[in-house]
């Protein structure tokens, strides 16, 4: 029976049933993968809190995947340090309250956002509070996987 269990000495990674230390540097890169993909697995769950935080800038970013406008979630998305993130929220919450003037009621008494063109879309701009967006960049300063949390979800909510 093979023991897949790993320890880890000093900076060496070594499977427990290899005897001294003579690995060669694809086996060690794969057992580093391996370690890492372990640690990943560990990671804490993301809270209720942190959950209801993903949600909220989900429902901002929807605004702009209604527009086609996609730039904004595919930075979160792809996003790989925090100086990102806080750039492209700033700039989705600069055109989101600059998109609040172009709300207008319809005949049913509904609002409704109206492009520069004309164009009536069934959605209007969300700008959630501010303590939520600090607590969204601080949850990203801890673990940028709420990013990609935030940007699946805003393709799932439903404005129609």
């Amino acid at each position: 029976m093979v023991d897949y269990s790993f320890r880890v000495f000093g900076i060496f990674c070594v499977n427990s049933t290899t005897v001294g230390i003579n690995l060669n540097s694809k086996r060690i890169e794969n057992y580093k993968y391996m370690l890492r993909q372990h640690h990943i697995m560990q990671q804490k769950q993301l809270s209720d809190e942190e959950w209801s935080v993903a949600r909220e800038i989900a429902r901002m970013l929807r605004f702009f995947i209604e527009l086609g406008n996609y730039g904004y979630v595919d930075r979160l998305s792809n996003t790989y340090n925090i100086e990102i993130v806080e750039r492209t929220i700033y700039e989705a919450l600069r055109e989101s309250k600059a998109s609040m003037s172009y709300i207008r009621t319809n005949d049913e008494g509904k609002k409704v956002y109206v492009d520069s063109k004309g164009k009536v879309y069934n959605i209007t701009p969300y700008i959630p509070p501010s303590n939520i967006i600090q607590k969204f960049l601080d949850s990203a300063a801890k673990d940028l996987r709420i990013c990609r949390i935030a940007s699946a979800l805003a393709f799932t909510y439903i404005t129609r």
